[in-house]
């Protein structure tokens, strides 16, 4: 009997000055995975995913109200990084594809 557990996770950061908190679940996924903001503001690009080895993967250039949707469908399994600036600040969480 083989018995696998999967444990669905929810990364996220703050920003201290501005009290806005951003979320990228699930982790770890396989097609898609979801930014978002605790106050429903415009999540706007370019959105860029680095692998492990710090090589620009994937840019996105989207913009979504709250919740964004990013296709990780082509990213083969790993360890992956996405990274946006925001008003002059830096943003980065990690995320695993599997």
């Amino acid at each position: 009997m083989n018995i696998e557990f999967l444990l669905d996770m929810t990364i996220a950061t703050e920003n201290e000055e501005t009290g806005t908190s951003y979320k990228l679940y699930p982790v770890p996924a396989n097609d898609w995975i979801f930014l978002e903001s605790n106050n429903n503001e415009i999540q706007a690009g370019p959105f860029h995913i680095y692998n492990a080895q710090g090589m620009l993967v994937n840019l996105i250039t989207s913009e979504s109200i709250g919740i964004l949707p990013i296709d990780i469908s082509k990213l083969h399994p790993g360890y992956f990084r996405l990274v946006w600036n925001k008003n002059g600040k830096v943003f980065s969480l990690p995320f695993l594809v599997h």
